[in-house]
């Protein structure tokens, strides 16, 4: 059997570069692959992995506070003659897969739901899966789509390839853990199956399965993963959703493998660790510096940590073994927001936080959040002082969004307004 599997586009429509890959269908590729499958990568979020010519945003700046931008967006939604439909449509009828696998976040979830019709279209008798955060939190919504057959919930490796072997074999889907899937009775929730305890079982994701990678750029291909899973509370993030509190790890050994892998292969001097919070467990991160610095691999990488992890002893060898960025979720400069949002962080702890990295001359990427229901305009006006007086190396603002799958979303469900396409 064939399997497309395929990454929406969201990045992509504004024009933006996308400097990485699909990291998580790459992980189901290369378990499809082992267990002897035909499987294909199309990212439609890179465009480089499409055409070497440059591109033009096909939406405005998504930083516009207007209704301008989404009015385009669903006008592309509402158009399947556009030229990027097309493209899904050339991709499927070349590939002319027997199963076409889906991921999604919450913003990828329209483009989701018009490569499931464009699927089906090319052929009925498609199997159409669809998987991801989004629908993970959201999977009987996501099966109103007439055109998504099952949904895979939480970790998609191996349900997965259960799932196409349970296809092949035209077998009964109540047998396959992890997934919720339609009948005549309505909608099948199987157990949810236990998560991969322990992560080195897993092959290295199947980046040569992507199809036009020989289009990207050097870099494209140095998204790492040590570990999976988050054990803190941050009321609006989801990934504990799909991922789990308990934070499980694989080997130092086997991400330095990766690493040297794809520096060889892909002439990738540039590594991101994906993971929800790298510095979780320090001694772990400690050892994979030291294999880098055994190594004598010269490369750059960068991490997402929480302040109140930083410390100089840690920080001083991350420097050693390359990493000179690390992005911090500082999400506020008012206590108060970062009590009610569970972040477990004080304003003192990013204080110090901005000293350690700024001695180590490591930059620091400062996020925040606005627009939380229970601020007012002085907390806004606090947080905006706070940006000036820390001078941080890089800076972004988001607003606010309740994802399903939060704690956020289930405190305001009730009191927001949900897009049809969501």
């Amino acid at each position: 059997m064939k399997t497309l599997l395929i990454n929406p586009p969201w990045v992509r429509l504004f024009g933006f570069p996308v400097f990485t890959f699909p990291s998580g269908l790459c992980y189901i590729a290369a378990v499809l692959e082992d267990d002897g499958f035909d499987v294909s990568v199309y990212d439609m979020d890179n465009v480089k992995g499409q055409t070497k010519g440059r591109v033009k945003p096909i939406l405005s700046s998504p930083n516009s506070l207007d209704d301008k931008v989404y009015k385009e967006y669903l006008n592309l939604l509402d158009d399947l003659d556009h030229p990027l439909w097309k493209e899904v449509r050339t991709m499927i009828s070349k590939q002319s897969p027997d199963i076409v696998g889906i991921t999604a976040m919450a913003t990828q979830y329209g483009p989701a739901q018009n490569i499931a019709k464009l699927a089906k279209e090319f052929d009925s008798d498609i199997s159409v899966i669809m998987g991801g955060a989004h629908p993970t939190a959201t999977p009987e919504v996501t099966l109103k789509n007439e055109d998504v057959d099952i949904v895979v919930r939480r970790e998609g490796e191996y349900t997965f390839l259960d799932l196409v072997k349970t296809i092949e074999s035209k077998g009964n889907l109540k047998d396959v853990l992890g997934i919720t899937y339609k009948e005549k009775d309505g909608v099948i929730h199987n157990p949810d199956r236990p998560l991969i305890q322990n992560l080195d079982d897993l092959p290295i994701p199947a980046r040569h399965l992507v199809l036009g990678k020989e289009n990207y750029p050097p870099g494209v291909f140095g998204k790492i993963f040590a570990s999976r899973g988050c054990p803190y509370n941050c009321i609006f993030c989801s990934p504990k959703k799909t991922w789990g509190k308990k934070v499980r790890y694989r080997s130092p050994e086997k991400v330095v493998d990766e690493i040297r892998q794809v520096y060889e292969t892909y002439v990738t001097p540039t590594f991101t660790f994906n993971d929800a919070d790298f510095l979780v467990n320090r001694k772990h991160v400690s050892k994979i510096c030291d294999l880098l610095i055994e190594e004598g691999l010269i490369i750059n990488w960068d991490c997402s940590a929480k302040a109140s992890e930083i410390t100089d002893e840690i920080i001083k060898k991350m420097a050693l073994a390359g990493c000179n960025s690390i992005s911090v979720g500082v999400e506020s400069g008012s206590n108060k927001t970062l009590e009610m949002a569970k972040k477990g962080v004080t304003i003192e702890q990013i204080e110090e936080s901005r000293r350690v990295l700024k001695e180590n001359f490591i930059v620091y990427c400062a996020y925040y959040m606005v627009g939380f229901p229970w601020e007012t305009r002085e907390d806004i006006d606090e947080m905006l002082s706070f940006i000036r007086k820390m001078d941080f190396d890089f800076e972004k603002v988001f607003i606010v969004a309740t994802y399903p799958g939060t704690e956020l979303y289930e405190m305001y469900k009730d009191e927001i307004w949900i897009g049809d396409i969501t």
